[in-house]
């Protein structure tokens, strides 16, 4: 099942096969010819590709490039990075909480926040975003270009990486996270390479392993991925007692382990992994946290999430009988984690949607192979291979389209966050108020007043929940409810400032309280205060 090289039929000389004349007895497992990464004068296919993609995400005339900003937590990133620009230093304490001022606290995506800082720095939030949007596009043309590898046609890739892109749409975010996408496609694409030819390349991700881990905690994903590979490789020892098989387990098992090791290349050592095992592992945060909680198939992104899910099922046997159980191990394993947690949607779009096209590429090539050379079909299936040729590799066109998109005239660049999310207008009325007061607000809006008045402004609770821990969130969201305790816990944390949708439970309660008055509100927010707080 492991034998990842070319097969040649008995009684040929010995050329290899080209994928579009694929016949019984002569399969490959990666079917096709190592894809060229040359320069070419002319854009390819996946140049055109990448502009595609670009002109969809955000060139739209309503939300376009802003769509990437409506997560307040890209706020507080920007101000972390600053504090590190500034100070030379990754911190260790707090730095944006009157709640827990001051305690110990794991900047675990500092060199994220680094690059967003600095871009912040020369081009504002069209530099953050810009960073962010181009890592995404790059993500699945460099999955588009895995798929090409992999033996699938033109036309089926493109429609499947397409539902990829689509899947994902519910996470594309000015976050750190975005870089993990990039990099967990790009780890992939070196497998892949080292599954069809064993090659030392492999072991760029042991240093990748090491710069990943500063970026965002994704990095485990990867080490999930080598685990599976080595698992899938030693199910397939045991049950066909093939060396090769053998050799993969070994082979992925140590690099895993070098893996692992270079992840304790951070500024919290050890102390990191065992943040971010018990921040998985906390109940309370799937409970209390949207994007950790199962998806409720209800947008159009979760349909396109929910047929991939569906094709990954279907053809996990036969990618199993044709590619061996190390990458249908690995396309259960995020199967299964994605239907647990929404934010792992688009990591299982970037794991399966090549396998996936190059599984649908065979069975459609298997129904072509019944009908005559001239019927249609068949006419597709050769339009659609020359069109695959173009997508294993890009040109300089992709740097830059990623560049002339700054310049380009007539896109919408954002100068603060999206007002029909954030109520930035009030943000700057009151900014005197609110950056002198103790504030409570929903938690996204907090990561936006760090972004807007730090360092004078310091926030009860933000997007930083695995920094805040279990009881601060469920008095938080006790607060917002309105439930019994309210009162107590507005003494106790000794708001003077409460600004929170209309609909919160909170602002009903307040406005019945005498030492309570309306500074302002709108359809978006309320602004309430204590009698005696100076405006």
């Amino acid at each position: 099942m492991l034998c990842w090289h070319q097969k040649t039929p008995a009684g040929t000389s010995g050329a290899p096969v080209d994928p579009g004349t694929e016949a019984s007895g002569s399969l490959t497992k990666f079917p096709g010819p190592r894809a060229r990464n040359g320069f070419g004068v002319l854009p390819r296919p996946l140049d055109w590709l990448t502009i595609a993609l670009l002109a969809w995400l955000f060139a739209s005339p309503r939300l376009g490039w802003e769509s990437l900003l409506v997560d307040g937590d890209t706020g507080w990133h920007i101000r972390a990075g600053q504090w590190i620009l500034e100070h030379r230093q990754v911190p260790t304490r707090d730095l944006f909480s009157f709640s827990k001022p001051n305690e110990p606290w794991l900047a675990w995506e500092w060199l994220s926040e680094v690059i967003f800082a600095g871009l912040h720095q020369t081009l504002g939030l069209k530099g953050v975003v810009w960073i962010s949007g181009v890592t995404i596009v790059g993500t699945f043309v460099l999955v588009a270009a895995r798929a090409a590898r992999l033996g699938a046609t033109g036309l089926v890739n493109l429609f499947v990486v397409l539902f990829g892109v689509g899947a994902s749409t519910i996470h594309q975010l000015a976050r750190p996270h975005v870089f993990s996408w990039f990099l967990l496609a790009y780890s992939l694409w070196l497998i892949e390479q080292d599954l069809l030819q064993p090659t030392r390349r492999i072991w760029l991700l042991v240093p990748l392993a090491a710069t990943w881990v500063n970026l965002h905690g994704g990095v485990f994903g990867l080490l999930a991925c080598l685990g599976c590979l080595s698992l899938g490789a030693a199910v397939e020892a045991l049950t066909t007692g093939q060396i090769q098989a053998k050799r993969w387990c070994t082979r992925y098992g140590v690099l895993c382990v070098a893996a692992s090791a270079a992840t304790l290349l951070n500024p919290y050592g050890w102390r990191l992994h065992i943040h971010v095992l018990d921040y998985l592992r906390a109940g309370w945060i799937r409970r209390s946290i949207q994007e950790f909680q199962p998806l409720g198939f209800s947008a159009e992104s979760h349909f396109h999430f929910e047929l991939l899910l569906i094709a990954g099922l279907l053809f996990t046997l036969p990618l199993a009988s044709r590619r061996g159980w190390a990458v249908a191990a690995l396309v259960l394993f995020w199967a299964h984690w994605a239907l647990v947690s929404a934010r792992h949607v688009p990591l299982y779009a970037i794991v399966a949607c090549p396998w996936i096209a190059t599984e649908l590429t065979h069975s459609i090539r298997q129904l072509a192979s019944g009908f005559r050379t001239s019927c249609w079909l068949r006419a597709l299936v050769g339009f659609s291979d020359d069109l695959a040729r173009g997508l294993r590799g890009a040109t300089l066109w992709t740097l830059l389209a990623f560049g002339v998109v700054v310049v380009w005239p007539g896109l919408r660049w954002p100068n603060d966050f999206p007002a029909w999310k954030f109520p930035v207008a009030m943000a700057a009325r009151w900014g005197e108020l609110l950056s002198t007061s103790r504030v409570l607000c929903p938690d996204e809006w907090a990561d936006y007043l760090i972004y807007r008045h730090y360092p004078r402004q310091r926030v009860f609770l933000d997007g930083r929940s695995d920094f805040y821990g279990r009881e601060l969130v469920e008095a938080y969201l006790s607060l917002a409810s309105g439930k019994r305790n309210w009162a107590e816990l507005v003494a106790r944390h000794r708001f003077d400032v409460v600004w929170v949708p209309p609909d919160w439970a909170i602002a009903s309660l307040l406005l019945r309280e005498p030492h309570w008055q309306v500074v302002e509100q709108d359809a978006q927010a309320v602004l309430l205060a204590r009698r005696n707080t100076t405006h």
